[in-house]
């Protein structure tokens, strides 16, 4: 939970907020705890929508209706977002911006439009915010008059198809949030694609708005986007992560705007990386040419590990990656090798005929091995650099003019460095399979 969460010092009292608000009382339950005499059940979508208006009402001063069949938003994970915000806007002056002078967009703002009344609520900010639904374009209507915010959030019906062009006005806007639709686990390209909608609208406008933000559902939709983003040369990318209880959700946010620095996730503390890994490289000469042979032998293994690389930087003595990789594919090796092995003795038998049970036979192993050969690899997200330079090796005696003298040769030495990921043993990883690739070259 963001440190400036009304709620991680303000635990709801259900019986206080049911004398509060009546039309909670129904749903209230006994309350196993000690601190709290009630609480509810979390699975009843009925109790969420009038706990949600509830606190929106007690501690807001915020009063909202939300239709039956609609989005009950999660109060706390909007706070969430609406402070990383608050930290994405001020990461220059240090100072969170007030008042009508900020501009934002909310993209689908739903039939609460939460995001708009909780930012002018909190910051006095100004909205536009956007809906295709003409149902819900009504109720966050109603909402906003409800609540006297008529000069502070423009509500919009849009269609289907408008995210940012076509819906923005001729004016510089501070940020654009966005909470993408649900997708099921049989889309999971869904979130990401959406999502890719408005990094083209971003292309397009670039600095008119300052940052572009997008709340994700699944976590494996952070590498394919930034990979893209990075592909795309956007100057600047951020990510974070929002906890609440048992439910994670992630975000991302990316500028046109060079002079904005902003690299460490909010609310959750600067994690302590893994020693970077290094390398001698001793098959190729320390030399401008051996540097680039054995960028070249890197970048190789990179593609046959399907890690996705960009160029950082580069000098005469030096080549720098940002790599992401989304398939645990430098593990296995050993099984996969002998896995392909009996793949190759079976097309070889297959090439030179055989009895017609044989060749059933053959081809039912062969579907086995592929299947073992799809599950030695599983989903991960892994961002790290990769470095080849030439470098001092350890010095070494030698005789000049009959004195013995101690040089440091030139040698090649690649050198891994761990950003963030699932797995911290990544890069000790990949340097072993590039160790076991060496000496095969």
């Amino acid at each position: 939970m963001h440190p400036r969460n009304y709620y991680k010092e303000n635990k709801p009292d259900f019986g206080k907020l049911a004398e509060a608000r009546p039309s909670l009382k129904p749903f209230l339950l006994p309350s196993p705890s000690t601190t709290h005499a009630y609480t509810l059940d979390f699975s009843d979508r009925d109790a969420l929508r009038e706990l949600t208006c509830a606190l929106l009402e007690c501690d807001f001063g915020l009063r909202v209706e939300l239709p039956v069949g609609k989005l009950v938003p999660t109060l706390t994970l909007r706070l969430n977002y609406i402070h990383w915000v608050e930290d994405l806007i001020s990461c220059v002056s240090g100072k969170i911006p007030t008042g009508d002078s900020v501009l934002g967009v909310d993209i689908g703002t739903g039939a609460s439009c939460i995001y708009p009344l909780l930012g002018s609520k909190l910051n006095g900010w100004r909205f536009l915010a956007t809906e295709i639904d003409k149902d819900s374009v009504t109720y966050a209507l109603s909402n906003v008059q409800r609540n006297s915010m008529d000069t502070k959030i423009k509500v919009v019906q849009v269609s289907g198809d408008t995210l940012l062009l076509g819906a923005l006005e001729d004016q510089q806007y501070h940020f654009c949030m966005c909470n993408p639709p649900f997708f099921g686990d049989g889309e999971e390209r869904g979130e990401v694609e959406f999502v890719q909608r408005i990094i083209r609208d971003s292309l397009k406008l670039r600095t008119t708005v300052r940052w572009y933000t997008s709340m994700l559902g699944k976590k494996s939709s952070l590498s394919p986007l930034k990979a893209e983003l990075r592909k795309l040369e956007v100057p600047v990318i951020t990510t974070t992560e929002f906890v609440q209880g048992r439910t994670r959700r992630w975000a991302i946010a990316w500028s046109f705007d060079h002079s904005l620095k902003y690299k460490q996730d909010v609310g959750q503390g600067a994690r302590k990386r893994p020693h970077p890994q290094e390398m001698a490289l001793s098959n190729f000469p320390g030399t401008p040419e051996g540097l680039s042979e054995a960028v070249q032998w890197v970048q190789a293994r990179f593609k046959e590990l399907e890690v996705e690389c960009s160029m950082v930087a580069q000098t005469s003595s030096c080549v720098e990656l940002r790599c992401s990789a989304t398939k645990d594919t430098w593990l296995n090796q050993r099984r996969k090798r002998r896995l392909l092995q009996q793949l190759e003795r079976l097309e070889q038998q297959s090439s030179t005929g055989g009895p017609k049970n044989d060749g059933q036979d053959n081809l039912a192993q062969k579907q086995k091995i592929m299947e073992e050969l799809a599950s030695l690899h599983t989903p991960c997200h892994a961002e790290f650099l990769w470095s080849t330079a030439l470098q001092e090796t350890a010095a070494s005696p030698v005789s000049k003019k009959g004195a013995c003298q101690e040089v440091s040769p030139l040698g090649v030495v690649m050198r891994g460095e761990w950003l963030e990921g699932d797995d911290r043993d990544v890069v000790h990883q990949i340097m072993q399979y590039l160790t076991n690739s060496m000496a095969v070259h």
